[in-house]
């Protein structure tokens, strides 16, 4: 492994926590006769031994990646048009507004479809948003292009020290370069400035054994303490931050006048945390291949197309795969289309009425009680029901 490098602190060694060799560039929903354009790739995570992060290796090139977002089966489920994922939206809202900011010139990265900054402007925030994919074509829309840029965020998208506060949610994680990233950021914040950061807490994925949580588009994995530590390199001081619900992380931090170097920054619970993410990992994959092989159940629907059910079928066999008859997900952009490695097309959740089953699995971490609550509405037996956080 001396050929990589922690995006951190540059270290060059690692404990290696988990190798795939041929896992899906994306885990999402993809219309059929676009199917065959998804490919599969070796997908290497481990931790960083000095600074603990944990990250890919053996990475992709970064284009392979950044074609993805910009692909024609690339899609991000719209709060706007589908309503779904507006409850962490919310819960993120409120976090910020418990900040309390004067209200100011504010940009957010990866913006999507616009639904917070939608709510921000409400609030009296004068917003822009920023975001390469064909979902920024709805806040385009709905916010005006002068608002919203529909590209690849980098120092000269806009002038140094424009808003007073900057957000991007689930975007860090996704980034070939940390330190060049945070750097364009601190440039576009005026001094004394807000940062608002969301990302997957680390920390859960471990206890969860990673399964449907760990793929190509998430090129690094943060704790509390990673992050922290990062943003302070690029004299971000934290302010605030919130667990939240499912596995999310939230930090306020404030833009410091002048760059300090933190000291290295190493969790000291890291090889426990290792160990216990493969003892996890391996109960897991045991429960679902018996779930799979017993002779009793042979029609498996499962509730949500996404990460998690791209995980499972990587680990099924052909034979296996063909018990899953049904694939159910609310966001009707999914609906019509396929899962990689699967020929069963996505349904809505009215199918559950009339659909013959064995089993419902849930393969939903974050949405998981309001999916149980669902199946019970529509009749489902509690005894079929199966679920990724049991």
């Amino acid at each position: 492994m001396s050929e990589n490098h922690c995006l951190i602190c540059g270290g060059k060694n690692f404990a290696e926590l988990m190798r795939n060799p041929a896992f899906p560039l994306y885990f999402g929903a993809v219309s059929p006769d676009k199917i065959e354009k998804v490919k599969a790739y070796p997908l290497v995570i481990a931790a960083c031994e000095n600074c603990s992060l944990v990250q890919q290796i053996d990475l992709l090139e970064e284009n392979i990646i950044k074609e993805v977002y910009t692909a024609d089966y690339y899609n991000i489920s719209s709060p706007i048009v589908t309503g779904m994922g507006k409850n962490v939206i919310e819960d993120f809202y409120s976090f910020f507004r418990e900040g309390a900011l004067k209200k100011g010139k504010l940009l957010e990265l990866a913006c999507s479809d616009g639904y917070l900054l939608h709510k921000l402007q409400n609030d009296g925030w004068d917003v822009y948003g920023c975001d390469p994919s064909k979902s920024a074509d709805i806040a385009i829309k709905n916010l005006g292009k002068q608002r919203v840029r529909n590209e690849y965020f980098n120092e000269n998208t806009y002038e140094v020290q424009s808003f007073d506060v900057v957000i991007f949610r689930n975007l860090l994680e996704h980034m070939y370069d940390l330190h060049t990233f945070l750097r364009a950021v601190a440039l576009a914040v005026k001094e004394d400035g807000n940062i608002f950061v969301e990302v997957p807490n680390i920390n859960v994925y471990l206890k969860l054994g990673g399964f449907g949580t760990l793929f190509h588009q998430h090129v690094s994995y943060f704790s509390l303490e990673t992050l922290i530590y990062l943003l302070s390199i690029h004299g971000f001081c934290i302010e605030r931050y919130l667990v939240g619900a499912g596995a999310c992380l939230f930090i306020q931090a404030k833009k410091q006048r002048g760059n300090r170097m933190s000291p290295t920054f190493s969790d000291s619970n890291m090889k426990e945390k290792i160990q216990e993410f493969v003892v996890a990992n391996k109960k897991i994959k045991a429960k679902f291949k018996l779930l799979f092989n017993d002779p009793s159940i042979q029609r498996i629907g499962v509730f949500g197309a996404s990460g998690g059910i791209t995980a499972l079928i990587n680990i099924l066999n052909f034979e296996e795969t063909q018990r899953i008859k049904y694939i159910y997900d609310n966001d009707s952009l999914k609906h019509g289309k396929k899962i990689y490695g699967c020929d069963v097309i996505i349904s809505p959740p009215d199918s559950l009425y009339s659909d013959e089953f064995d089993r419902v699995l849930i393969s939903s971490y974050l949405f998981d009680k309001e999916i149980r609550k669902q199946l019970l509405d529509c009749g489902v037996e509690s005894k079929k029901i199966v679920s990724f956080c049991e």
